[in-house]
Parts: C-alpha cells; sequence; structure tokens
C-alpha cells in the first residue's frame, strides 16, 4: 500500500510538472494530502504509559 501512494505521489509531481494552472494547482495539493496520509499511516502510536 505504500508503494501504491509512494507511486501517486510521484504521479501527481510529474503531472504538476508537465502542467500550468489550475491543473497544476490541484496535482501540488494532492500530492500533498497524499504524503502527509503516507507519513500519518506510518506513524506508530506511543505505547500507553498506564501499567
Amino acid at each position: 500500500m505504500k508503494l501504491t501512494m509512494i507511486g501517486a505521489v510521484l504521479l501527481q509531481l510529474l503531472l504538476a510538472s508537465l502542467t500550468q494552472g489550475l491543473p497544476r494547482s490541484l496535482a501540488e495539493l494532492t500530492a500533498f494530502v497524499l504524503l502527509v496520509a503516507l507519513v500519518l499511516s506510518g506513524a506508530k502510536p506511543k505505547p500507553n504509559a498506564h501499567h
């Protein structure tokens, strides 16, 4: 799943580099949102300190 998301981010960045205007902005926004989702999905929850 992570590989798919990384591929999607790279594809959006490629699209952003090839276009201008609104499509470019949307591609950049999508790449950013996918990157944030990837980072958050990889974040491990901290162990609970309660015993």
